[in-house]
């Protein structure tokens, strides 16, 4: 499997912005970047690149499980992205570091819609 991604990370930018996607969401639920700097590195182009919004906010997630986004972009962009990307920006997935700010008292996440206080099961 290892093969498989190296060689579609390799040759990711001839991929659409949905087989991007799908690409930088396996490679964050199979753990394939933590150990891997060129997967590591394409994720981060994804996230720089700013032409796709649902790219950009799967692979501020997928470096958010490996605990290279901050808690300040996370905030930021749960307040720039679409409101539509807000469950990327809120999630409260188990071992993301960079999602622990968002709890703390007056966090933006506290102060923000009742729509993510509900996906978060804080209503």
């Amino acid at each position: 499997m290892s093969e498989v991604l190296d060689n579609l990370v390799e040759h990711g930018l001839s991929l659409s912005a949905w087989q991007r996607v799908w690409l930088v969401s396996v490679l964050r639920r199979v753990g394939a970047l933590a150990q891997n700097d060129s997967r590591r590195e394409w994720v981060r182009q994804q996230r720089d690149l700013g032409r796709d919004q649902l790219l950009g906010a799967e692979a501020a997630l997928a470096l958010a499980a490996i605990g290279e986004v901050s808690f300040e972009l996370l905030d930021n962009s749960l307040r720039t992205e679409p409101e539509a990307l807000g469950p990327w920006f809120v999630s409260d997935e188990e071992g993301i570091p960079s999602w622990s700010g968002l709890a703390q008292p007056g966090s933006r996440r506290q102060q923000s819609s009742p729509l993510y206080r509900a996906l978060l099961g804080e209503l």
